[in-house]
């Protein structure tokens, strides 16, 4: 397994461009898809003890796979973790606002 760290590590990078790009822009694009799968399959191409083959194409769509949806994953909580916080904020506002017109009109 130690001659796959470089797919392993091509799958890291494309993590991190895959989640970035969805959490900055809030699309998946399909050339990054691509783009973080070429990344991949050049790491399985280069540590691959025979500089390719089916167990290091096999290994290179496993660990592409399992990338795009971990990034998903992430990029969905963050993305809902964001969202919450500013419904939260937006609530809060509301109440307040309700709060100091009732305390007006009570004073009155």
């Amino acid at each position: 397994m130690g001659t796959y760290l470089v797919t392993l590590l091509a799958g890291g990078l494309g993590l991190g461009i895959w989640y970035g790009s969805l959490v900055l822009t809030g699309k998946a694009f399909v050339i990054l898809g691509w783009l973080v799968g070429a990344i991949i399959g050049v790491g399985a191409r280069i540590s691959s003890p025979q500089s390719g083959g089916e167990k290091a194409g096999i290994i290179a769509v496993v660990v592409a796979a399992l990338t795009i949806l971990a990034g998903n994953g992430l990029a969905t909580t963050t993305m809902v973790k964001n969202l919450s916080k500013e419904i939260a904020e937006e609530i809060n506002d509301a109440a307040y606002k309700q709060y100091v017109n009732l305390l007006s009109n009570v004073s009155k």
